[in-house]
């Protein structure tokens, strides 16, 4: 049985492929305020669904939600709230026999007198699944970022992070970019590859080295 997701502003809808049917039937509609963007993943025979929420009320930023697939009801369940600001993106890693779940805000609200400004203030929170909840592990100091698959303009690099261990997160290199429009990698034959391209330049292509910290230019593209 297979299992999608879709959003909008106010719930988030899930369907259902059952074997030997032809079409997405909806299996159930979570309430949700604000949901900028969701992610699933399956770890240790659990799926999880995690919802970013992009919502002020008042004073109060509506916080995040990660749910859980109950095998008892067959539905999700909410499993923890979130302490995000304005949260843009959410996305699951798996590292090191863990799961982690990222939550990144492009901007937060700060009042100023009798009005709301934009700040581009918030880390990408890294959250760690330890005996049935998720706990802090890091915040990473990358500010203004939209999503954890593409980044907003309004980044001015594009930081390459490394998995640790018990270091846990590091930065492994830093590319100057501005101002930044898409970027993407893949892998073949082993290597790893960055494409990176801005609004007024060309696209750079960076090929990681096997033994160092830093990423080699490649090519570029005009």
């Amino acid at each position: 049985m297979c299992r999608s997701a879709l959003f909008t502003g106010g719930h988030i809808d899930v369907y259902r492929l059952s074997p030997g049917q032809a079409h997405w039937q909806l299996h159930q509609t979570l309430n949700a305020t604000g949901v900028a963007a969701i992610d699933v993943a399956e770890f240790d025979g659990v799926v999880f669904l995690s919802s970013a929420n992009n919502w002020k009320q008042g004073l109060t930023s509506t916080y995040s939600t990660i749910y859980t697939l109950s095998g008892v009801v067959n539905m999700f369940v909410p499993m923890a709230d979130m302490p995000t600001s304005l949260a843009t993106s959410t996305l699951f890693l798996t590292v090191d026999n863990s799961l982690l779940c990222a939550f990144a805000s492009e901007t937060t609200a700060l009042q100023d007198q009798h009005s709301w400004l934009d700040a581009y203030t918030e880390p990408v929170s890294i959250y760690r699944h330890v005996y049935g909840r998720f706990q802090l592990l890091q915040n990473i100091p990358l500010y203004g970022v939209n999503t954890m698959d593409h980044f907003s303009s309004y980044a001015k690099t594009v930081a390459v992070y490394q998995w640790k261990g018990y270091s846990k997160f590091e930065q492994a290199h830093a590319i100057s970019v501005s101002p930044l429009y898409l970027r993407s990698y893949w892998s073949r034959t082993g290597s790893l590859f960055l494409a990176v391209a801005t609004e007024c330049g060309k696209t750079r292509v960076f090929e990681a080295l096997s033994y160092g910290r830093c990423i080699s230019p490649r090519a570029d593209a005009g």
